[in-house]
This record gives structure tokens, C-alpha cells and sequence, in this order.
């Protein structure tokens, strides 16, 4: 789990689940996770063959929009500056980001997050950019 995030329970529910549910039951057991509150983070759903198997089904848009939850760019999710303020917002008051927000210069300053999931692909990216900048300390 990315950052050292444990699962929640709900999560761990529903990965249970999710290990024995096939069809359209699937999808709704997505939804279900994508709207648990103090869900975060996806990656170990993601990691279920039949939840990959929705890549090729009719339900495949369920897969796709549980990717961009796990691994989604702020600018794949907000589109408007308001949209951008209440999601600060509600992510200060979940514990998500602790910071400083500079309103005048339309800045917020995160001094924590919590870790989030990322793509297996990008971990040599990753490692590679984290030895860079060992290496230029």
C-alpha cells in the first residue's frame, strides 16, 4: 500500500468480496468502494483478476473509472477553480493534506498527504527520480 497506508476495513470488505464477485455485480461493488467514506487509496481492488476482467466487458467503464480514482491527476478530476477550493477543502477536513493556504498568491502550501497508489509501471521512474535527488544533496 502506497505511502504506508493501511487498507480500511471497509476496503478490506469489500477486496473480500470482490474476489468472489463476477458480472454485474462487480460494478456495483465499485461504486460502493468509490463512495465508502475514508476510502483513498484502490490499488489492491485493482490488483483482482475480475476486476481486470472488466477491461473487456460491457462494464469496462467501471474499470477506467476506477483507475482514474487510484491513479487520476488533479486536472482528470477538476476542471474550475471552484471545484479546485472544495476539494481542498474536504481534503484538509478528511486528513488527506495538512498545509497552508496562500489566498493571495492562489497557493496551498502542503506540508503532509497521505500516500496514494501508483502504477507499477512508474516505480523505476520513481526510484530513478528519488536517486537524482540523493544524489544532488
Amino acid at each position: 500500500m502506497a505511502g504506508g497506508q493501511k487498507p480500511s476495513s471497509s476496503l478490506l470488505e469489500q477486496i473480500l468480496l470482490a474476489k468472489g464477485t463476477k458480472g454485474s455485480a462487480l460494478p456495483a461493488l465499485i461504486n460502493q468502494v468509490l463512495e465508502a467514506p475514508g476510502v483513498y487509496v484502490f490499488g489492491e481492488l485493482l490488483d483482482i483478476p475480475t476486476v481486470q476482467e472488466l477491461a473487456d466487458g460491457p462494464h469496462s467503464g467501471y474499470l477506467k473509472l476506477l483507475n482514474l480514482f487510484a491513479y487520476g491527476t488533479y486536472p482528470d478530476y477538476v476542471r474550475n477553480l471552484r471545484e479546485l477550493e472544495d476539494l481542498i477543502i474536504e481534503a484538509v477536513y478528511t486528513d488527506i493534506i495538512q498545509g497552508k493556504l496562500d489566498q493571495r498568491n492562489h497557493v496551498l502550501e502542503v506540508d503532509f498527504c497521505i500516500g496514494r497508489d501508483i502504477p507499477k509501471k512508474d516505480i523505476s521512474c520513481i526510484v530513478k527520480t528519488l536517486q537524482e535527488w540523493c544524489d544532488g544533496c
